[in-house]
């Protein structure tokens, strides 16, 4: 009995130290935000995700209507071809909510995992369903990264050294979350932190963090330590709206009237169900359409579907709930979901 509460507690001890010190991490100690309460961010006027342990494991344990995944994996590929106009700007899905944003001078990626997984762990988490449509190998340059928040489907150190194999970008991240980048051996003048609303400024390209409705995590003890939002990129006198994880709230309207015009909007499809979990964080497509036409109906690539399993519903749902959505909601310009097998891209 001795020898058994001795090699329980040893191994709680060692759970709670790797959890606490290797995938947690630190908490904020600056001054630089209004937007932080004993330590915990918010966003103002949203809702700060209240769902308890207890409901996720009703979610994960209790009955649900979880779909498998068990279609083929997925190959489909799209290749980058140079620019032609000076003016233009093209965004390429790669995967989940990994978009490449490229123009003449400055090629820009967001929530860039190439990872297998989206796990603290290569053996064991989330597995991706299908290849990205772009091979990092194939990319010429990346010259900044933009990181929504840090959830490991969004925040993947794997897929940051991958990038630092090949480049050395500057890396825009809301507050806290630079320690992760560093984790992956990017050096500190190489990362800028924001606050809500702040801005980042380089060779004509401005990034402003906007809000979201989302929450954070890397282990269990460490919610909301890391500020998440959603990023508002101007370049080429145009502005790309890359919504990163939100569920459907008031700021897509502020958003509007902050920036007028929107030409491009990347907005999130998938992780929807179940409603009663998922409502508050994730938006499903009928949302997505709405938040489209909230920011004033620009074009929209949907994004955040299809590489990983990560919540009930079934891998072609959100493609097909978007079909339906703007059949019921109506939208007047382009509202573009990729396939398994054809990549794509648009021009701005």
């Amino acid at each position: 009995m001795k020898i058994c509460l001795i090699v329980f507690s040893l191994l709680f001890v060692g759970v709670f130290l790797f959890e606490r010190f290797i995938i947690s991490g630190r908490q904020y100690t600056g001054d630089k935000t209004s937007h932080i309460k004993d330590g915990r961010f918010y966003t103002p006027d949203l809702d700060t995700n209240t769902k308890t342990l207890a409901d996720l494991l009703k979610w994960r344990f209790g009955n649900n209507a979880d779909i498998p995944w068990n279609e083929p994996y997925g190959t489909g590929t799209i290749d980058l071809v140079p620019l032609v106009g000076k003016e233009d700007i093209r965004a390429t899905f790669i995967n989940h909510a990994t978009v490449l944003i490229e123009s003449a001078s400055t090629t820009i990626i967001t929530d860039p995992i190439f990872s297998e997984r989206a796990s603290p762990f290569s053996f064991t988490g989330p597995k991706r369903h299908h290849d990205p449509y772009i091979a990092l190998n194939t990319i010429p340059r990346i010259d900044i990264v933009t990181i929504s928040h840090a959830h490991y489907d969004h925040l993947s150190i794997e897929s940051i050294k991958m990038i630092e194999e090949r480049f050395s970008p500057h890396y825009v991240v809301p507050l806290n979350n630079g320690q992760f980048v560093m984790r992956a051996g990017v050096p500190r003048e190489r990362i800028t932190e924001l606050d809500l609303f702040e801005r980042y400024e380089r060779d004509g390209v401005v990034v402003t963090l906007e809000s979201a409705q989302h929450w954070s995590a890397r282990g269990m003890s460490d919610r909301n330590r890391y500020l998440w939002g959603s990023f508002m990129i101007q370049m080429q006198n145009k502005n790309i709206f890359f919504a990163g994880d939100t569920g459907y709230a008031s700021h897509f309207k502020k958003i509007r009237t902050t920036y007028k015009n929107i030409d491009l909007a990347l907005l999130p499809i998938g992780a929807y169900e179940p409603r009663w979990f998922m409502q508050g964080q994730h938006m499903n497509p009928s949302d997505a359409v709405q938040a489209g036409k909230d920011l004033g109906e620009p074009p929209v690539i949907g994004i955040h579907f299809g590489t990983f399993d990560i919540t009930d519903e079934g891998r072609f749902d959100p493609e097909k709930d978007t079909k339906k959505a703007l059949e019921t909601i109506g939208y007047s310009t382009q509202f573009l979901v990729p396939t398994l097998v054809n990549g794509l891209d648009i021009t701005i």
